[in-house]
């Protein structure tokens, strides 16, 4: 989430510069809020990923997800097995 967050301070900016007065815009303040607005700043991992808020909420949901899978699988076996049968087998 730290990292996700160099991306929400990039965009914080432009809430300033939106503040502003339409008179009081000039080219400079143009072009630095048009490069706020299409520039990603953010974390990445070697360039095939940028570590957005998106992404980690992503992640996590994926990750989640995968462990509601297993969990489910595992009540399946468990509920599959004898008890009868496993009695008998420790008796033996």
């Amino acid at each position: 989430m730290f990292a996700a967050e160099v991306n929400d301070e990039s965009k914080r900016p432009i809430e300033v510069l939106r503040s502003i007065p339409r008179e009081g815009w000039c080219l400079e303040a143009k072009r630095f809020a048009e490069e706020v607005t299409t520039d990603v700043v953010a974390l990445t991992g070697l360039k095939f990923f940028s570590m957005t808020r998106k992404l980690v909420l992503n992640v996590t949901g994926a990750i989640i997800t995968y462990e509601l899978v297993l969990i489910q699988f595992h009540k399946d076996e468990v509920s599959d097995v004898d008890l009868c049968k496993l009695k008998r087998m420790d008796t033996l």
